[in-house]
């Protein structure tokens, strides 16, 4: 089940933690296959968006693990249209998959913006 949370909650959940994102094998490999990074970058690209802006719009999805969060974090890339980040939750926060927004995904996103008076 999925759900939608305030940006400012979701914030606070981080801020919380006061920990760094772990980035987990499988968000490094999708993002060398997804173009993201070239083999001798690190994840570490993402920083800047992770921790420098506020993301877009935060859907809260459902957990098979007790005591386990899980969010789709979108963000506004510099290069147009979004990122989305998926967080795992628990003793500490992992960044365990990432990718680039479809052109059907980025109108929703923009319509909620315009909805909720952020575009």
């Amino acid at each position: 089940m999925e759900c939608e949370i305030s940006v400012k909650i979701f914030i606070e959940i981080i801020k919380r933690r006061q920990r760094d994102v772990v980035y987990t094998g499988h968000s490094i490999e999708k993002g060398r296959l997804r173009q993201f990074l070239s083999e001798g970058d690190q994840i570490k690209v993402f920083d800047a968006d992770i921790n420098g802006k506020e993301p877009f719009k935060i859907i809260e999805q459902g957990c098979e693990t007790q005591g386990e969060r899980k969010f789709k974090a979108y963000y506004q890339s510099s290069l147009g249209g979004f990122m989305c980040y998926i967080f795992v939750i628990d003793g500490q926060i992992r960044l365990v998959s990432l990718y680039r927004t479809t052109k059907r995904i980025q109108k929703q996103i923009y319509k909620y913006g315009k909805q909720k008076g952020l575009r």
